[in-house]
C-alpha cells in the first residue's frame, strides 16, 4: 500500500507551514522596546572630563615627543621639553570602553630600539600603563588603555 500522493503533498505543506510561521517571527522580528539608560550612567558624549595625569618614561632621551587624544594635543615639545620622564595633568573624557592615545616620538640617529612606558591615571580610577617600543629611532603607536 503506497498511499495517495495528494494527501502526502498536503501533509508536507502543512508541516512546512507549521515550521515557517515561527521561523518568520524569529527572522523578521522588529524590537518594540526602547532602550533606557540605567540611572547614573551617561552616554559617552555627555560624560564629564576628569583630571588625568599622563606620564611618559623613556629609556633614552628623545628629540621630539607628542601625545594626542583625538584632536587634543596633551604633550608636545611646544608644551614640555623632552626628558627621560615627562608628566602632564589635563582634563579629558575617559570613556568606559577605554582610552586611546597616539604617541609619536623620535630619537637621535643610531639610537637602538627603546622602550616608552605610558602611564595614565584618571581621578577616581586606578593607574594603567603600557609599554611601547620604537623602531629605527621613531615611534608612532596607539596606546589603548581600559578600566
Amino acid at each position: 500500500m503506497r498511499g495517495f500522493p495528494p494527501i502526502h503533498l498536503l501533509l508536507l505543506i502543512i508541516a512546512f507551514g507549521l515550521i515557517a510561521v515561527p521561523l518568520s517571527h524569529l527572522t523578521f522580528a522588529r524590537p518594540t522596546t526602547v532602550a533606557t539608560w540605567i540611572s547614573g550612567e551617561l552616554p559617552e558624549d555627555t560624560q564629564e572630563p576628569v583630571k588625568t595625569f599622563v606620564r611618559l618614561r623613556f629609556a633614552h632621551l628623545p628629540t621630539t615627543v607628542e601625545v594626542k587624544q583625538g584632536n587634543q594635543v596633551l604633550m608636545s615639545e611646544k608644551t614640555t621639553s623632552p626628558s627621560l620622564a615627562m608628566e602632564v595633568a589635563t582634563k579629558m573624557v575617559v570613556p568606559k570602553e577605554g582610552l586611546e592615545l597616539l604617541v609619536n616620538a623620535t630619537w637621535p640617529e643610531n639610537t637602538p630600539s627603546t622602550a616608552v612606558a605610558v602611564e595614565v591615571e584618571p581621578d577616581g580610577k586606578s593607574l594603567r600603563s603600557q609599554t611601547l617600543w620604537s623602531v629605527d629611532s621613531t615611534l608612532g603607536d596607539v596606546c589603548s588603555l581600559t578600566w
